[in-house]
């Protein structure tokens, strides 16, 4: 009896050790490893906690401190109460100008709160105390927001594509470049040959110095029938000459015998 009493024993201690170990590995796997060391609270308020649930992790700086305790309404408001079980080993880092923030771990989108260190002079946040929040979302959340502008842009890539693609039919974008490079070119000559008009009104050139010369006598000669010099400048400045034109061939009964003289003489001209 006493040796089936003693063997009993031991088997229910191994199976009691067995039972301790398996919970204390659930516990460990689980995240929940805050129950072995000293820690302290902080809390934060959030207008929403965007999955984030209890025992999420709590990182500062991107090293995990902590994880969530509880998650509850604020009494007379619509923002949501987190409490965040931290180490008291990394209570001196975060101070007060703390920030902290919801934001997506890893590829499975996993929330966690990030907290951003505050300065180091500053004096540490005590147990209890409310940290300040951040509520910009992260580059998920940015994503999600912006999932209409993103079909958007994923319409214009679908568009350039066609194009592209029936720009290259046919050897079309080979005849294309041929063409803009010939373009190019005569675009370049084009240029060249006009810096080179350029060049001979302003007399730049030596060689093209009678065009110059010829536009300078040209504007004298403008310049004189604008002055009235001359039988075209009198004519043109002059308005008894054109008075005396309009007498001569504007009256009706003159212009009818001189017309068909100015005719006349005009064709026997011709004829000869």
């Amino acid at each position: 009896m006493e040796r089936q009493f003693a063997m009993e024993f031991k088997v229910g201690l191994f199976v009691i050790v067995g039972l301790i170990v398996f919970m204390l590995s659930i516990l460990l796997l689980g995240g929940d490893q805050m129950f072995l060391t000293s820690t302290f609270q902080l809390k934060a308020r959030f207008p929403q906690v965007q999955g984030l649930s209890q025992g999420s992790v709590v990182s500062l700086a991107g090293l995990p401190i902590g994880n969530i305790k509880a998650i509850e309404f604020e009494q007379g408001s619509r923002n949501l109460i987190v409490i965040l079980d931290v180490d008291q080993e990394f209570q001196n880092r975060i101070t007060e100008g703390a920030t902290a923030a919801v934001k997506t771990q890893g590829a499975l989108g996993d929330k966690y709160v990030f907290i951003e260190p505050g300065p180091l002079q500053a004096p540490p946040l005590k147990d209890g105390q409310f940290i300040k929040v951040n509520n910009e979302g992260d580059f998920i959340d940015v994503i999600t927001e912006k999932t209409k502008d993103l079909s958007n842009i994923v319409d214009v890539v679908n568009e350039v594509h066609i194009l592209l693609k029936a720009l290259n039919q046919n050897g079309h974008s080979a005849l294309f470049m041929t063409q803009m490079i010939d373009t190019i070119r005569e675009t370049k000559v084009f240029l060249r040959e006009a810096r080179g008009l350029v060049a001979d009104i302003r007399g730049d050139n030596e060689k093209d110095a009678k065009l110059k010369a010829s536009l300078t006598h040209l504007s004298n000669i403008l310049e004189k029938v604008d002055k009235g010099e001359g039988s075209l400048g009198a004519l043109i400045n002059d308005p008894s000459l054109h008075e005396r034109l309009v007498s001569i061939l504007g009256e009706k009964p003159r212009n009818k015998f001189l017309k068909p003289l100015i005719r006349d003489s005009i064709r026997k001209s011709e004829a000869k």
